[in-house]
């Protein structure tokens, strides 16, 4: 109800269970046994999406050169969005599928 919208906006994931989803969450660390692997899964993917939204008005790549953990995977998150057809200049909200993007820079 704000004229015009704000710029910056609270970002809120509702987390679904679906088990195509948790076989790829778990899917990106190796653990012996499958509820401890979605359980790093999840903890990754936290770790990851705390980064990218570090600063909600800054674009996704410039949140990610700040991260320690993820400022040398930067490339291959650029590599990401060109795949997927979506500017360099992309925010944090913008992004469609994080598990999908995770998936690509720790796999591929």
């Amino acid at each position: 109800a704000f004229s015009p919208s704000p710029k910056v906006f609270s970002s809120v994931f509702e987390v679904i269970k679906e088990p195509l989803k948790e076989k790829a969450l778990a899917s990106l660390l190796q653990a012996p046994f499958f509820e401890e692997a979605l359980q790093k899964g999840f903890e990754t993917l936290e770790d990851f999406l705390k980064a990218c939204f570090s600063s909600p008005r800054k674009t996704l790549s410039n949140n990610l050169k700040k991260s320690v953990s993820y400022r040398e995977k930067l490339d291959k998150v650029l590599d990401f969005l060109a795949l997927e057809n979506q500017p360099t200049s992309v925010r944090a909200s913008e992004i469609k599928d994080y598990l999908k993007l995770l998936e690509y820079l720790l796999k591929g």
